[in-house]
């Protein structure tokens, strides 16, 4: 480099980047819609008058009521949960200016979309066929708890996707 390039490399010393404030309040807005899923809502239509919120679905499958598909046990009990925690850390992370960034930034949105997938099969209470209604019923019978979720995981990931702000020096 000649003198020329150096004394313009310290004027200008090219794109650095701050906290990913956008990308962080908008995982940070996913947690909170998946938190409401999981505390307040109801996740099926109500069948015979009690609620359907996460915690009872966890408590009629922990108790044995029917037969549950294996996918619904763990994403009610414990799953769900855990999905929500990796998300929005890994969210905040994919926000922070490190040279890791980019690699957080696709591992956030794709534990963003893993978590959509497994609420997709959560909601399958019971095995298809003898064991249960078809997956179509479940689907029909969702209410806002599980679109809250969704929606929710789904801006986790889009926070994670952002990444942190890119300035100019």
């Amino acid at each position: 480099m000649g003198p020329i390039t150096t004394r313009m490399a310290r004027i200008d010393p090219g794109p650095s980047q701050s906290f990913g404030m956008v990308g962080a309040l908008i995982a940070a807005l996913g947690a909170i819609l998946v938190i409401v899923a999981f505390t307040a809502v109801d996740w099926f239509k109500k069948g015979s008058g009690s609620h359907s919120h996460f915690s009872d679905i966890h408590r009629a499958l922990d108790q044995g009521k029917g037969f549950a598909a294996g996918p619904a046990k763990l994403y009610f009990a414990w799953l769900g949960w855990t999905l929500l925690v990796a998300v929005v850390i890994v969210a905040l992370l994919a926000n922070l200016p490190s040279p890791a960034a980019a690699a957080l930034r696709i591992l956030g949105s794709l534990l963003a979309l893993a978590a959509i997938a497994l609420s997709f099969l959560a909601i399958s209470l019971a095995k298809s066929g003898l064991h249960g209604p078809a997956y179509t019923t479940y689907l029909k019978d969702a209410r806002l708890g599980f679109y809250l979720a969704v929606g929710g995981f789904l801006l986790a990931g889009i926070g994670a996707a952002i990444g942190p702000m890119r300035r100019r020096g």
